[in-house]
Order: structure tokens, then C-alpha cells, then sequence
């Protein structure tokens, strides 16, 4: 694993981080638009990694659904992976003008779509899948 792919799995392992402490408040306590956007930094992340470690260049990007794209051409594996709402997460939570909490539901909805990806390029690049 080449250096720069490490550091990309470092970083995204500090949103996982966050994702799971966040994830074991009580539900009034839980940041819930930070958990979604999280998710959202965790999922980019894992899906650059892995296209680092195959070589396949990609533009700047905060779209989930195109690094998934880009992650099925070079592994079948991701096909069945789907990107729910995760990209609209990388930006929208973050400023006031786009206002939104999202409910308990949908927290619970993009934490298991970023940890379904985040399980699939672990695997995929021999590392330990962890809880």
C-alpha cells in the first residue's frame, strides 16, 4: 500500500472515529447533521484510497455517486454498494443557508451506506475490518 493511500485511510479512520462516538450518545445528545457529514468525508475518502491503489485517476470530487462509479468499472464488488445521500452531506449540513438536522432515521441510513463502503474497500485492501 503506497503511502498516499495509507494517509487517506488514516483520515478517513478519524471520521470513523467520529461516526461512532457520535453514535453512541443518546440520541439528544448525538450531532446528527455532523454524523451525516462524517459519513459523507468517510465514504469519500475509502473510495479515493482505493482508487489510488489501482492506479485510476479522478477529478476533484465530493460526489459519492461518481467514486462509486469509478470504484465498480475497476471492482464488481462495488455494484451492489449504493451511495444513498451521502453526497449532498459533504456540503449542505455545514452552512446555515441550508438549514437541516437530519431525524434519527436517516443518521441510521447513512451511517450503514458509509460503513457498507468503508467494509468493502477494507476488504478489498487486505486490511482488518473493524466494528
Amino acid at each position: 500500500m503506497t503511502d498516499l493511500v495509507s494517509k487517506w485511510i488514516v483520515k478517513a479512520e478519524q471520521d470513523f472515529r467520529i461516526i461512532k462516538h457520535e453514535t453512541s450518545l443518546k440520541e439528544d445528545e448525538m450531532v446528527r447533521d455532523m454524523v451525516c457529514f462524517h459519513c459523507q468525508q468517510m465514504a469519500e475518502k475509502y473510495l479515493k484510497a482505493y482508487l489510488i491503489s489501482k492506479g485510476t485517476e479522478f477529478p476533484r470530487t465530493h460526489n459519492i455517486e461518481y467514486l462509486l462509479a469509478k470504484c465498480a468499472s475497476s471492482h464488481a464488488d462495488f455494484s451492489s454498494l449504493d451511495s444513498g445521500n451521502l453526497t449532498e452531506y459533504g456540503v449542505a449540513v455545514r452552512y446555515a443557508d441550508d438549514f437541516f438536522i437530519p431525524d434519527p432515521a436517516e443518521v441510521t441510513e447513512q451511517v450503514d451506506t458509509a460503513m457498507a463502503i468503508r467494509t468493502t474497500v477494507r476488504r478489498l485492501l487486505q486490511l482488518t475490518v473493524t466494528p
